[in-house]
């Protein structure tokens, strides 16, 4: 799949990915009570997968019009792996997390991916060599459930955020919060250069610099909790 997308396209395509991962996380913490707990693990990954695909129709929003190849980015569309990690890279615009008692400082996963979480989730499996069923409630631990749900807070409530700034914004004012997204997105850098980042990225014009300034203020503020 080739197909070209324009600027406007990938800024609706990023609002409505956002709320409908809002309606995943929903649905998953609505279960968390409930003898169907394990289904939340699968529709935490689902909105952490929406969530990564928001923050690439970011990136790509300022280039759009210059892309030749639209391989790249229907590869990436597609990649589950690359969805749900890349949802992560909202950290560089909100450091909000929550942390949890006895949780890893980095919950990656108890699965070799974090897509397979959707398949212990929803699927029956059978072990070949102990001849046993395998259910979901049997294979998920509450822990786990919790551990995923509780990582979905932080980049869906960045990407929320980060929404509500370019409502009704200019269209310089968007393409610095897309260049931003672009260097995290292709670049090896740390939460601490964040702010170097950002600094140096500051052109001199009103709107791509007052961008650059409330993505800081962002940044800055994000609380831990």
């Amino acid at each position: 799949m080739k197909t070209p997308l324009s600027s406007s396209e990938l800024e609706k395509l990023f609002s409505e990915l956002i709320d409908n991962a809002l309606v995943l996380f929903e649905a998953a913490t609505k279960l968390l009570s409930t003898d169907q707990k394990h289904i939340a693990l699968a529709l935490s990954e689902l909105a952490l997968e929406e969530v990564g695909k928001s923050f690439t129709c970011l990136a790509y929003y300022s280039v759009a019009d210059s892309i030749g190849d639209w391989k790249p980015f229907w590869d990436e569309w597609k990649a589950h792996g690359k969805k749900a990690h890349r949802a992560f890279l909202y950290e560089f615009f909100s450091t909000l997390r929550v942390e949890l008692e006895n949780k890893p400082d980095y919950f990656l996963s108890k699965r070799k991916t974090i897509p397979l979480e959707k398949e212990v989730s929803f699927y029956i499996d059978f072990d070949a060599s102990s001849r046993k069923i395998i259910t979901p409630k049997v294979a998920i631990e509450s822990k786990e459930i919790i551990f995923r749900v509780s990582s979905v807070i932080g980049p869906i409530n960045a990407a929320s955020e980060v929404r509500g700034l370019l409502k009704g914004k200019s269209e310089e004012y968007k393409s610095a919060f897309s260049d931003y997204a672009m260097h995290a997105m292709t670049h090896d850098i740390y939460q601490q250069d964040a702010l170097a980042v950002l600094r140096k990225m500051k052109k001199g014009t009103k709107e791509y610099d007052a961008a650059i300034d409330d993505i800081i203020q962002l940044f800055s503020v994000s609380p831990s909790i």
